[in-house]
């Protein structure tokens, strides 16, 4: 409901609303006790597309960034080699759209691989003209630092331009030891622990 009500005016002339895309995945997406991974369109011409893969039972669910810290690092992230040229309010990087040529050329310029191991990145870490993280190229980004007391968890403000996913709004909201922060790239290098969630409740943290 969220993210329908985030449907921005610049990119739609009379967006759908939020009872419209309601009841078009109540009649495309079955209603039982199977998972699945649900990717819902919606064109310039606000035409609604429904597609819906199923999934198998996850194994686990992790609930807390600090569950997931305690995880070992499976896969290799990077940092850019040069900032977005994007204005950090521009609509397409602020929403979720298929219009995604600077993240994949984000992706090419540090060699990303989907299938990559430990030679190759997987996924690259994004920054803005003002050497502030914001992202990925395909998900929302957590980083630990130490305090006075403990720790903290933050997570790079909107305004610095990126996509806020759900499960961000939800760890804000559940977890209080994660906050909003301006994170600079300087930040990152000294951080304790660096966390990227990815499809399901899979975390995996940064080795490069």
């Amino acid at each position: 409901m969220r993210d329908f009500n985030r449907l921005d005016g610049s990119l739609f002339n009379n967006p759908p609303t939020s009872q419209e895309i309601i009841q078009e995945l109540n009649d495309k997406v079955p209603n039982d006790d199977s998972y699945h991974r649900v990717r819902l369109l919606v064109s310039t011409t606000n035409d609604i597309t429904v597609e819906h893969t199923i999934l198998p039972v996850p194994e686990y669910s992790i609930e807390s960034l600090d569950e997931a810290a305690g995880m070992s690092p499976t896969l290799s992230v990077v940092l850019d080699t040069e900032p977005l040229s994007q204005s950090s309010d521009d609509p397409y990087i602020v929403h979720k759209t298929t219009k995604r040529e600077v993240y994949d050329n984000s992706r090419a310029r540090t060699n990303c691989q989907w299938h990559g191991n430990n030679n190759e990145p997987f996924d690259v870490i994004l920054y803005n003209a003002n050497n502030e993280i914001t992202e990925t190229s395909i998900t929302n980004i957590a980083i630990r630092f130490k305090t006075h007391d403990g720790y903290v968890w933050k997570t790079p403000k909107i305004n610095c331009g990126l996509l806020p996913g759900v499960f961000r709004t939800y760890l804000l909201e559940s977890q209080q030891n994660m906050v909003e922060d301006m994170i600079t790239v300087e930040d990152l290098r000294m951080a304790q622990k660096v966390l990227l969630k990815y499809k399901n409740d899979s975390f995996f943290k940064k080795k490069k």
